[in-house]
Formats: structure tokens, C-alpha cells, sequence
């Protein structure tokens, strides 16, 4: 499949299958922690997985819903 060229790694999360999966961290030069999240935290806090339709990742972001529910039965998966 075709996606885009990133012109970074912060911007890459923001083409995950699914939204509540692009969430990244790093050290800074600082040495302190950076939090990149596009879409917000609040799918992760509440135990959500939402599809990120910017590219047809719906086999993905299925997968990954299927995979992540037989772990945590009560997470909701937002259907494609």
C-alpha cells in the first residue's frame, strides 16, 4: 500500500490503523520525556480503540481491536 513520506517519526503516529495506538514518547535533549499523541489521550483512558480512516488500515485496526480485547474483554472497539 501506498502512505506517505514522514518527515519524522512524531508525525508517523499520526497515520497508526488506529487512534488510540498513536501514541509515542521520547527523551528530549534535555533529557526530559516528550509525549506526542495527535488524537488525545482520552481513548487510552478511556478503554476505547477508535480507527484512524487517514489510510484503509481497516484490517489493521481490526486485528489490532481483536488482539487487544482478549486481553482486556472490556475495552470497546470502534467498528471501521
Amino acid at each position: 500500500r501506498e502512505c506517505p513520506r514522514y518527515t519524522s517519526a512524531s508525525e508517523s503516529v499520526s497515520y497508526f490503523a488506529s487512534k488510540t495506538h498513536a501514541v509515542g514518547v521520547r527523551f528530549n535533549d534535555a533529557g526530559e520525556l516528550d509525549l506526542v499523541a495527535p488524537f488525545g489521550l482520552d481513548d487510552i483512558f478511556s478503554f476505547r480503540i477508535t480507527p484512524n480512516r487517514v489510510l484503509d488500515n481497516q484490517r489493521t485496526h481490526e486485528a489490532k481491536g481483536k488482539r487487544a480485547r482478549e486481553t482486556w474483554p472490556e475495552i470497546r472497539v470502534v467498528p471501521w
